[in-house]
């Protein structure tokens, strides 16, 4: 099985900051801050959007 994907800087950097955010957002809903926690959610859904595109781009792009 190859890995090569796992050596990918920019995949491995917007998993990073989702975990950050998801971990940002924990933080605000114990606090009851839902202002804070919508804005980390609404920040990870656009990371998760490019987490997405890479992926793509990771798994499209290899095959060629």
């Amino acid at each position: 099985m190859n890995i090569r994907y796992a050596n990918d800087i920019l995949l491995t950097e917007l998993a990073r900051q989702i975990t950050n955010e998801l971990s940002s957002m924990n933080e605000y809903l114990r606090d009851g801050n839902l202002d804070g926690a919508w804005l980390r959610a609404h920040t990870m859904g656009s990371q998760i959007e490019s987490l997405k595109e890479r992926l793509n781009v990771i798994k499209y792009e290899r095959k060629q």
